[in-house]
């Protein structure tokens, strides 16, 4: 089952289980008699809605919710007999009801935003460490499930302090976002592109063997040199690739390889790149 048709299976059963508790709380009303108000407790499967399904559900499950009080009052009091007053009485309740479910839906949009926020780089507006873990998480937990190989490229930008020396931290600021834009702009929407922290990056290439991973590496050095070239900068790129076959234990097995081999290259002279595979042999073989 794919991303979109499970979400849409979990929005019907948050959307029934919404519609359930509506009906059970008309039920009880029933048993217990018009001496009780409980119609507050209406706003129990509405705010289950609005959260989970969406805005408009709320909505439905609200105005649902207000003809069930309604028909209710109208086999057991026949209310409506009375005049206007109790229909005018339920649209008010349903305006509380679409005010309280605003809120809910707001509510639940700055959580998201700020939790966007948490996992995002301030300066580049690429995910940070934080977030890559947790993402880089789950396309490990996948690839392990579907027996894929991913590919991971670190990257430490050589001579980035000497920018800030020499043309100021506004310079280098625009130099980290630069450089980001171009991962961003050059990697597939399904590979995940981070800033480690400082002036390392990080791109995992999901599905990606070592021929495609450097291929892709080859395309962002050279528009990343392109544009330290046209900025003026002296900026070239230490890197290691770690390409793997079968699924390593952890995101942090995954990343300790790659900083190995991207410091074995800033320790050889830096500008460079090297490549290191892991669960196969030369020949294609499983490492044992």
């Amino acid at each position: 089952m794919n991303e979109r048709n499970l979400t849409i299976k979990y929005h019907t059963l948050y959307f029934l289980l919404g519609l359930i508790l509506s009906i059970s709380i008309t039920v009880i009303r029933y048993v217990t008699g018009p001496e009780f108000q409980i119609s507050q407790f209406y706003l129990i499967p509405i705010i289950i809605v609005t959260w989970y399904v969406g805005r408009s559900a709320g909505i439905v499950i609200a105005t649902i919710s207000i003809l069930f009080w309604l028909i209710f009052d109208y086999f057991t009091l026949q209310s409506l007999a009375l005049g206007i007053a109790p229909g005018l009485n339920e649209i008010f309740r349903l305006i509380i009801f679409i005010l309280i479910i605003q809120l809910v839906h707001k509510s639940k949009e700055l959580i998201e935003k700020l939790q966007d926020l948490a996992g995002t780089d301030p300066l580049t507006l690429i995910s940070n460490r934080r977030s890559f873990f947790k993402s880089a998480s789950q396309e490990l937990e996948r690839a392990k499930r579907y027996n894929h190989v991913m590919s991971l490229v670190y990257i430490d930008l050589d001579n980035f302090k000497t920018v800030n020396d020499t043309k100021g931290h506004l310079s280098g600021d625009k130099l980290l976002k630069v450089v980001a834009e171009v991962l961003l702009n050059n990697t597939r929407q399904i590979d995940l592109v981070a800033r480690m922290g400082g002036d390392e990056f990080c791109v995992l290439l999901v599905e990606t063997a070592k021929e495609e991973a450097l291929l892709t590496y080859n395309k962002l050095q050279q528009e990343i040199l392109t544009k330290m070239h046209v900025n003026e900068w002296p900026v070239t790129l230490s890197s290691g690739i770690v390409t793997y076959h079968q699924p390593p234990e952890s995101v942090k097995d995954m990343i300790s390889q790659a900083d190995i081999v991207m410091y074995s290259v800033k320790r050889s002279g830096k500008n460079n790149l090297i490549h290191k595979d892991f669960g196969l042999s030369k020949k294609g073989n499983k490492i044992i």
